[in-house]
């Protein structure tokens, strides 16, 4: 009897982990982006993948850049053509403004050799809700993001701020693809 006992228990054990395993995304899941500039030169590449309690982890290594901060951000469409604007605007889950969209992420900072590296961890999203049926893209811009924090004492933030944080041109993209 209990034999049966430690079977059907381990048994069980097995199952759930089975369960939990198929419910939650796997950091091997992990996918690379490669970006490229306007010229067709890849110019960096953007790792992401799903971490635990339902957080994604973006890892962007860049070159190429000019000195600075750049505006760095998922956008809703996987098109990277021309100059980029294929892209469309901001993944955003909600309908928020500019520095609450959910594919809004931290600047990158570039040295002065052009290269730029951040890591960061966000809960604003799935890693799945990047693969819906016209796909998703990373964009770096040519110039600093205000993430739309202009002050009233200033006259506060205009629509373009609320759109894109004037971040400028957009000077690298790369599709995000789902893993296979």
């Amino acid at each position: 009897m209990r034999a049966k006992l430690f079977v059907l228990l381990f048994a069980l054990i097995t199952f759930t982990a089975i369960l939990l395993d198929q419910s939650h995304p796997h950091p091997d899941r992990a996918i690379a982006v490669d970006m490229f500039n306007q010229a067709g030169d890849k110019v960096g590449v953007i790792v992401i993948q799903p971490v635990a309690q339902n957080r994604v982890l973006v890892t962007a290594n860049m070159r190429e850049l000019t000195t600075g901060f750049h505006g760095f951000h998922i956008h809703e469409t996987g098109i990277c053509e021309g100059d980029f604007t294929s892209a469309n605007g901001h993944f955003d889950l909600h309908g928020h403004n500019h520095g609450e969209h959910s594919g809004d992420l931290p600047p990158l900072e570039a040295d002065e050799t052009g290269r730029a590296f951040l890591a960061v961890h966000t809960s604003r999203f799935h890693f799945s809700d990047l693969f819906d049926a016209d796909g998703s893209s990373f964009i770096v811009h040519a110039g600093a993001d205000n993430l739309a924090n202009i002050p009233e004492r200033y006259g506060g933030a205009d629509a373009t701020t609320l759109v894109n944080g004037d971040a400028g041109a957009r000077v690298a993209c790369g599709v995000i693809a789902e893993p296979q």
